[in-house]
Order: C-alpha cells, then sequence, then structure tokens
C-alpha cells in the first residue's frame, strides 16, 4: 500500500469474485498467506492480523465495479447507454456515469486493470520511418484525427542513433547509409534539402586487404577480382540458393588464375560472399537465387547528422498529443467497417477503433506472431508471402579505443581475406565470419565490424568483455601485431532478440516468389473499401531493406489512403 507500511493488496477479477466476497476473513486470509508462502518459499511467513475487503459484486447498489467491453458488444454501446430520454422531444430522462462515457469513462478506476477507448479516423502502428512517413503525409493532406501507436519508448523504428557512446558522435545501431546517390532516391532528396549531405563527390569506400600475419594483398589484384566476382549472374540458370550459385560460377572464374594465385582469390572470394551476406542479411544457403526484384542505386552515403534527423524532420509536422509511445498492439481485429486494436500500455490494456489502420510491423514480428495480432487470420495468401521472405540477421559492433592504433582517414576499411577452411568454421563459430571493420566517419576512435548470418544471435547474447577479447584477437590474427590494445568499451545492435524487431531487414528467402512483398502489401478486405492497409521496407519490392524503401511504402499507404477517402465522398 502508497498510505500504509502495513498493508497489502491483492487484486483479484473475473467468475471467482463472487465468492472471495462471500468467504469468510479467516479463510481467506489462511488461503492468501499459503498463496504468498507457495511462491516465496518460505513456510514461516505470518498470516495477516485483519482483512479488509471490497463487495461491490454482492452490493445490491452496485453489482459490479466498472464496465468494460463484452463478446457482443459494438464500440457505440457506451454512446448509446448515454442517449436521454424521450429521444424526439423534450429530454426528460438522461444517464450519467462512467458507463456512458467511451473515451474517459475509466480514469478513477485502478491503473492495473483500466481499459479505455478511443476512436481515431486512422491509426498508423509503428513509429519508423513507414509510419512517420505516412502520417505526415497525410497530415499535410489535411487529415487530422491520426494517432501514430509505437511499441517501444522512442520513434524510429529501426533507425536508432546514440550519442552517448563516443562522444556524441552520431552512431548508427541501424539503418546507416542512403543507398543511392541519386533524385530516384526520396531519403537522398529530403537529406539534399535539409543539408544532411556532404558537398563533395561519392566515391566507393576502398579499404586494405589482409591475409594472416599482416600480409598486405596488392590493390589492383584485388580490384582485378572485384570485376570478375562482379560477372558472376544468378538470373541464366536454375539453382537452388545464391551459396550454390556463386560456388559453381568460381570455379569458372579460378580457372583463369596461376595456382600460386589460388590463396587470395579463394580469401578475396570468401570475403565477396560474405559480403553479400551483409546485404541479405542471412546465410547464403537461405536465400534464392534468381531474378531480383530490388533496384540497385549507385553509392553509399553517410549523413554529417544522424540518421534520426530525418524522424525529427518528419515529426515536426505531428503533435505529440498525435503519437502514442509504449503502445504495444497486441491484437488488429478487422473486418469490413472498421478495425478494433487492443493495445497494451504498461499495465493497462486499451481498446482503439479505427476507421483504417496503416500496419508497419516489421516482418520478423510478423513472422513470430502474425497468428496471435490478426483476428481473423490473414489470409493465406498473406500468410505465405510472410513465411517465404527472410527477416534478416544482421550485427553491428561498435568498438571504441581511448587511444586508435590507426590514423584517422587513412584505414577506412580493413578487409580480412577468410580462407576457405575458415568459411567453412564460421557456421559454428561466429568468430570466423568477421571480415571487415570499418573506420568510423564520425568519431576517430571507433571501428565499426558489421556481421551476418546465423551466428548473430548468439553475439547479441555474449557480454561485452568476451566479445572484445575475441575481435581484438582476430585483428591481432591479421594484422600480425600481437600488441593491439582491446576496445575500451563496445555498443552493439540487438535486432534480431528485441521482440519488436527480431530481425533487421528483409530478403528473398529460399521459398520467395518474385512477388512476395508486393503480396505483402495488398490491403484488407481485399474486395471492398480497405480498412486494413500494409507499409514498411518489407513491402517495397524495389527497395526493401532501406529506408527510402519504407518512407516510399508509407507515402505509397497514406496516398492509397487518401484516394480511397476522396473516392468514398465522391460517391455520396
Amino acid at each position: 500500500s502508497e498510505v500504509s507500511p502495513n498493508v497489502l493488496l491483492a487484486f483479484i477479477a473475473g467468475n471467482s469474485v463472487e465468492y472471495i466476497e462471500a468467504v469468510n476473513d479467516a479463510e481467506l486470509g489462511i488461503l492468501l498467506t499459503n498463496r504468498l508462502r507457495e511462491y516465496t518459499g518460505d513456510q514461516t511467513l505470518p498470516k495477516p492480523d485483519r482483512i479488509l475487503k471490497s463487495t461491490w459484486l454482492t452490493d445490491k447498489f452496485f453489482r459490479g465495479a466498472y464496465s468494460s467491453l463484452g463478446l457482443l458488444s459494438r464500440f457505440d454501446d457506451f454512446t448509446v447507454l448515454s442517449e436521454p430520454l424521450p429521444s424526439t422531444s423534450i429530454h426528460r430522462l438522461l444517464f450519467a456515469g462512467e458507463a456512458t462515457t467511451p473515451a474517459e469513462r475509466t480514469e478513477a478506476r485502478d491503473e492495473n486493470s483500466s481499459h479505455t477507448s478511443k476512436k481515431f479516423e486512422v491509426v498508423i502502428i509503428g513509429g519508423g520511418m513507414a509510419g512517420m512517413s505516412a502520417a505526415e503525409h497525410l497530415i499535410r493532406n489535411g487529415l487530422k484525427n491520426i494517432a501514430i501507436f509505437e511499441a517501444k519508448e522512442r520513434l524510429g523504428g529501426r533507425i536508432l542513433t546514440d550519442y552517448s557512446f563516443a562522444e556524441n558522435a552520431a552512431i548508427e545501431l541501424g539503418a546507416q547509409w542512403i543507398h543511392g546517390a541519386t533524385v530516384a532516391n526520396n531519403i537522398y532528396n529530403l537529406a539534399n534539402i535539409q543539408g544532411l549531405i556532404k558537398d563533395e563527390k561519392c566515391t566507393t569506400l576502398k579499404g586494405t586487404f589482409l591475409l594472416k600475419g599482416g600480409k598486405v594483398v596488392d590493390d589492383e589484384f584485388i580490384e582485378s577480382l572485384k570485376k570478375e566476382f562482379g560477372k558472376i549472374n544468378c538470373e541464366k540458370a536454375n539453382f537452388s540458393n545464391v551459396e550454390q550459385c556463386f560456388n559453381q560460377q568460381f570455379v569458372k572464374i579460378s580457372s583463369k588464375f596461376a595456382e600460386s594465385e589460388k590463396e587470395v582469390l579463394s580469401a578475396a572470394f570468401n570475403v565477396f560472399k560474405l559480403s553479400r551476406m551483409g546485404f541479405d542479411g542471412s546465410e547464403l544457403n537461405s536465400v534464392l537465387a534468381g531474378v531480383e526484384p530490388y533496384t540497385y542505386m549507385p553509392c553509399d552515403l553517410d549523413t554529417i547528422e544522424g540518421n534520426d534527423k530525418f524522424i525529427e524532420l518528419l515529426k515536426q509536422n505531428i503533435s505529440d498529443e498525435q503519437i502514442y509511445l509504449n503502445h504495444e498492439v497486441v491484437n488488429i481485429a478487422w473486418d469490413e467497417n472498421e478495425v478494433i486494436l487492443t493495445v497494451k500500455h504498461k499495465n493497462l490494456t486499451k481498446f482503439v477503433i479505427a476507421e483504417y489502420v496503416i500496419c508497419t510491423i516489421p516482418l520478423g514480428v510478423l513472422k513470430n506472431q502474425s497468428s496471435l495480432l490478426f483476428t481473423p487470420q490473414l489470409p493465406p495468401r498473406k500468410l505465405k508471402a510472410i513465411t517465404n521472405l527472410n527477416a534478416g540477421k544482421v550485427v553491428k559492433v561498435f568498438l571504441y579505443f581511448n587511444k586508435p592504433f590507426w590514423t584517422r582517414n587513412q584505414l577506412n576499411l580493413l578487409i580480412l581475406g577468410v580462407s576457405d577452411d575458415e568459411y567453412e568454421q564460421g557456421y559454428k563459430e561466429w568468430i570466423h565470419r568477421v571480415a571487415f571493420f570499418r573506420e568510423s566517419e564520425v568519431s576517430p576512435n571507433v571501428l565499426l565490424a558489421f556481421i551476418a548470418g546465423n551466428s548473430v544471435e548468439y553475439i547479441e547474447a555474449v557480454n561485452d568483455a568476451e566479445l572484445g577479447i575475441l575481435l581484438t584477437n582476430r585483428l591481432r590474427e591479421y594484422t600480425g601485431d600481437q600488441t593491439l590494445p582491446k576496445p575500451d568499451r563496445i555498443l552493439k545492435s540487438t535486432w534480431l532478440t528485441d521482440k519488436f524487431f527480431r530481425g533487421a531487414y528483409s530478403s528473398l528467402g529460399l521459398l520467395s516468389r518474385f512477388d512476395d512483398f508486393t503480396v505483402l502489401s495488398e490491403p484488407l478486405p481485399s474486395t471492398s473499401i480497405h480498412r486494413l492497409l500494409f507499409a514498411g521496407e518489407a513491402t517495397t519490392p524495389a527497395g526493401y531493406g532501406t529506408m527510402h524503401g519504407a518512407r516510399e511504402s508509407g507515402i505509397r499507404e497514406a496516398n492509397r489512403l487518401i484516394w480511397q477517402m476522396y473516392n468514398e465522398v465522391s460517391s455520396n
């Protein structure tokens, strides 16, 4: 109790309440004490000296505590109860009470059991790039009764910029690059308008290629190998997966080189495969080979400031009252008339009614929880698309050195040539999958290790001390310098184990069809007015896995909704 140091409160709900109200205090005290003893393991806990209980259910002047939605309830039942009588003349009989107030009827109730109901024209599930782009676009086009429900304590989704790790430098734990320096990229355009891109020519990042023991491989030879690997094409033959495609075509490439070059050739090829794993976020033997719907754009760019500035920019047109943080949507009940959301906030469960919903829940969550999230269940066609696509496994590990062992802007990218044996060992031991250390562009003290594949779950769980030792040993092994210092601190992403993401970005799985991303974007119901719409990077065939794909999808669904509303008004 907050008002007495001698009091505990037990709060119980459901059909058992009638019995509890009727049982005598002595029996109630014994039962509750035994419950405490059972769970604490302390059989000496004392019985309470006295008991006080509520009797709202059996009190004939109340017959219950507070109201809530029953199985047959309609959203307007609370409003109907408030309607005065007679309805067609001077009202003589009027009705009040918490059960007559849909939105505020629970203000005076216990925080642990409140069920509030609110109604919005549009609810957007998720405050990442897709959700914020959709909300901002709708608001700019005149819609006001909009709400964003975000499960996390922050906006941004898989854009997560940390300023505490490296002296206020913008460390990107999530989306880092603008993929494509072209006006065909909406994020690139937005960044230019806001002055978030350096005024310089975009160049491909080159680095030092090392074999174990500090052996530096000639840059020109590595560049020639890159050109050979760039010719690999998985579209013209029937390959079961990308790994098989790459390996078979490597046999032809290998025949062009001398035996003395084979060690470097194999090491560079394995690095090429690990780089592709970073793109897909998956083991290559689990990625479909063939035609990809993704549209490649030249050049990857960092922003001058953090990528969270994109979210802050979009938020400028959205009021704080329209954003609900720490609000997890646990069920989406949809039909042709409306969508009812069950939302958890702290210890409260709320029911939110919307005419339309734009769902931006990440693919990884859909793969894990779609059977619980939607009522009725999603159509088989959409469920199959969710199953087919991969939710990427990627981890970023940032290493901070008080005294860096490199000179700023000279290390750039350190590439570790991975032997065939190491590549195979990587299936069991994650450290053999570490092939890239990139110098941070925002801090002179930070290196970034980028790792993808099935080992990510382990890396996210391992403690920083062990992680630091293993990565330091990796650097020492390849540089040949056994005196290299351990990092002074570590920061890593946890997208795979975070229950609100369950993965990084999407890619084609082994059973994927070319149109799975499109199927995932299809609104519901499919044959009438669309009430439930879908956005997010995994719904954008040409831009999956990117910020511009996420933004494009949010605007796409906002426009779909605007056009549908216009048609509804016109038809009436």
